[in-house]
């Protein structure tokens, strides 16, 4: 049980992490574009998501004249969100495409499965509604805490 408890515990700090990460990565990637085009593949992520691409992107960065033949890393400006759904974009050739992937989408199922961590956490109010006693295993029907009598609502 306690390893449980445990790992619950790091699975809610890590998914606090993430959710920082992500939303900067989502507001940085929205003013500069930072990718990685190689002769097979290239990543990205830019206008507000992470691209993955297969093919060769270089020629597309050489002309810019930022790019080496072996391939590298570029920072850009970048101009707004621009990718609010998934998207698959084709570059110079049939066998040069990219996929797109909004990182707001990834943000929102973070939040909402580190909320639901947090939430489920919660100890459940096991006392007394006015003295906040606990009264597991009291058979007498009155509060030993404030002598008042137990009511319905004080049982659930």
């Amino acid at each position: 049980m306690k390893r449980r408890i445990r790992k619950r515990r790091v699975l809610k700090w890590i998914g606090v992490g993430l959710c920082f990460v992500l939303g900067a990565g989502w507001i940085l990637s929205s003013s500069k574009g930072v990718w990685y085009a190689g002769s097979e593949w290239s990543i990205a992520c830019i206008g507000g998501s992470l691209g993955i691409g297969f093919g060769d992107f270089r020629f597309q960065l050489w002309n810019l004249g930022e790019l080496t033949t072996e391939g590298e890393w570029l920072v850009d400006e970048f101009g707004g969100v621009q990718f609010w759904w998934p998207s698959i974009q084709q570059v110079y050739g049939p066998t040069d495409v990219m996929f797109f992937f909004p990182i707001w989408m990834f943000l929102l199922s973070t939040t909402i499965a580190t909320m639901w961590l947090w939430r489920s956490d919660r100890r459940p109010k096991s006392g007394r509604v006015n003295c906040g006693y606990n009264l597991t295993g009291n058979v007498s029907g009155v509060c030993p805490e404030c002598g008042r009598a137990i009511t319905a609502a004080d049982q659930a």
